[in-house]
């Protein structure tokens, strides 16, 4: 039997989408997009169970070198 395909970020936001809280704000909503996306940019294809706080401290430091709205932070 084959082993199961290790579950990625961009699963977890599929399956949060699909069954997400129906009491947020349309504007909660967009920022979790926004989150999304960014992370995804990051880490497209990357297994949940591999993500620890190298990972995330990794993910921090580029987050803070890139420009916002033209502008560096």
């Amino acid at each position: 039997m084959a082993a199961p395909k290790p579950l990625s970020l961009s699963d977890v936001f599929e399956r949060y989408r699909e069954d997400a809280p129906p009491h947020l704000e349309q504007t909660t909503r967009r920022m979790q997009e926004i989150h999304f996306r960014r992370l995804l940019e990051v880490f497209p294809s990357k297994a949940v169970e591999s993500f620890d706080r190298t990972t995330a401290q990794d993910y921090v430091s580029r987050r803070s070198k890139q420009l916002y709205r033209r502008e560096e932070k």
